[in-house]
């Protein structure tokens, strides 16, 4: 796959963790396990070992807070647990996996190494101060603490011991910014993610893509996931993610929907946010459209489309949409003048 794509011109990026990961290591304890960023560190060894010589972008991880709060807060993905505390020991382990996983890829080869980080605009239900704390708490969950141990090579301010990480701290070679939506922190929202049922048939909770929804108003644009249009928090997360002090790469952004059209605006409002950024001495170096084609999306499964390319479920026949051509333009010349 890789060999295919570079002959065909394009500059490959391998993921070696999104999402899944071995039923050995879900029956040991998961990302709740200790021993589970050494074995992440042993795997991304042996990729390297294996593929080094074709690797030009490597992701470690794609958003790891994901895994982190939808498996082990929110219950909504595999392992299906419910506890801050443990959502925080995964949290822990999947920064030291993507450390080990550094550490690894340097001896074995010579790509350029990162991680991918879903990041929305947090913002407050209300100006509250329960509202804010609740934001502030949400905020560094899922995002200050990577940017604090990519920066600093130091993993704090969670439910676990500080540590070091001295793998990282600067040295990663980008951060990928997985852009979508705004995050409404609601603090009410809590009693009920506390309290549902997390069997089989239950849904997800408030405090995940379901906050989004109960987040949006009446007069809002929203997407086939229930995600409000805010194209302007691109802007202020690239700001944020600045911070960091590493190149930075959109790696995903786009937008679920039938209306082929809508995705054109959609996408040309948010590539203008990332053009902004540039202007102001953001140090950007690229940007990725979520998907290529429409995509098996998880727990929500074919439903939502997001492919610049419509594929046929029973005989996969590949149909091209307008935003392919559209958005192949503006990749071809660098210009969003199309």
């Amino acid at each position: 796959m890789i060999g295919s794509a570079r002959d065909r011109g394009l500059t490959t990026s391998v993921t070696l963790h999104h999402f899944t990961s071995p039923l050995w290591l879900a029956k040991e304890g998961g990302w709740e396990l200790d021993e589970s960023s050494e074995a992440f560190g042993r795997y991304a060894r042996r990729c390297g070992e294996m593929f080094g010589d074709l690797f030009e972008y490597v992701c470690t991880i794609n958003e790891p807070q994901i895994v982190a709060v939808m498996g082990y807060a929110l219950g909504y993905f595999p392992p299906r647990k419910t506890t801050i505390d443990g959502a925080q020991k995964a949290t822990a382990n999947l920064i030291k996996g993507h450390a080990a996983a550094i550490e690894a890829l340097r001896d074995t080869c010579e790509a350029k190494v990162g991680i991918t980080l879903s990041i929305n605009d947090f913002v407050p239900v209300d100006e509250s101060d329960e509202a804010k704390s609740f934001r502030d708490f949400t905020h560094y969950s899922m995002a200050g603490v990577y940017y604090a141990a990519l920066r600093d090579g130091r993993i704090t301010g969670l439910m676990v011991p500080d540590e070091e990480v001295p793998q990282i701290g600067g040295t990663d070679d980008f951060v990928g910014i997985q852009y979508y939506t705004k995050f409404v922190a609601d603090p009410s929202a809590l009693p009920q993610a506390a309290a549902r049922d997390t069997g089989p048939e239950s849904g997800p909770a408030d405090l995940g893509p379901g906050t989004l929804r109960r987040g949006a108003a009446e007069e809002d644009r929203t997407t086939q996931m229930g995600w409000v249009w805010h194209p302007e928090g691109l802007g202020t997360v690239i700001d944020e993610v600045s911070e960091v002090g590493l190149p930075m790469i959109i790696t995903e952004n786009g937008i679920a929907t039938e209306d082929d059209e809508e995705r054109i605006e959609y996408v040309g409002l948010h590539l203008e946010e990332v053009h902004k950024a540039i202007g102001r001495g953001r140090d950007v170096r690229g940007y990725y459209y979520w998907s290529y084609l429409d995509n098996f999306e998880w727990n929500e499964g074919y439903r939502p489309k997001f492919g610049l390319i419509a594929c046929d479920g029973e005989t996969f026949e590949r149909t091209p949409k307008p935003s392919l051509s559209w958005y192949g333009s503006i990749a071809k010349t660098n210009s969003l003048k199309t």
